[in-house]
């Protein structure tokens, strides 16, 4: 469910910050380079959050970038000016960067590494559902309405619930253990 989240909000983001920077006004040259300065920042957001996760776990380094990634796009919604749009490049494209990297580390903290391959594939099987779909969809928002502004709300509550459910996850081994000792738990009360 997350990766579908965190999918669905990053490919909006890539597919629509052109024409978005296009209908506030900006020239297709400043729309070219904010997504060019994206592009950029990504690569230091997954070396740098690759070297988070080796320190902090996937856990904590996915929070990391789910905060930054909902105040990203709260911040898109204020967005009037190039120069601010210029200021928020670097930082989303830092978050979006670090999406990537964070994957695989997290998936085999949480799985273990035995059916890696195979969890990770489900994983980002659903985040392929969530990229397919959301720019389209962000598409025929704006065809209807005219602006991207309710798709980057959306977005940021999107990002927000990301945020709150990676606070759930947890190790399957402590899941199994938690349900273990729930069960012997409830046979020492029949006892």
């Amino acid at each position: 469910m997350g990766q579908f989240l965190v999918f669905f909000c990053l490919m909006v983001v890539m597919i629509h910050i052109a024409p978005h920077a296009r209908d506030l006004g900006f020239s297709a040259e400043v729309a070219a380079q904010v997504l060019a300065t994206v592009g950029a920042a990504s690569i230091a957001g997954r070396l740098v959050m690759g070297a988070v996760a080796d320190r902090l776990g996937g856990k904590s380094s996915l929070m990391i970038a789910y905060g930054v990634l909902s105040a990203c796009l709260i911040w898109l919604l204020f967005i009037r000016e190039p120069w601010v749009l210029f200021l928020f490049a670097p930082v989303y494209g830092f978050s979006h960067g670090a999406f990537f990297t964070l994957i695989s580390p997290t998936v085999a903290e949480l799985f273990g590494t035995r059916a890696h391959g195979l969890i990770f594939a489900i994983v980002l099987f659903h985040g392929t559902i969530g990229g397919a779909v959301s720019p389209f969809i962000a598409g025929r928002v704006f065809d209807a309405i005219g602006t991207y502004q309710p798709v980057f709300q959306v977005l940021a509550v999107l990002a927000i619930v990301g945020l709150v459910l990676v606070n759930f996850l947890q190790p399957a081994r402590l899941k199994l253990a938690r349900a273990v000792e729930a069960t012997v738990l409830r046979e020492k009360i029949r006892i």
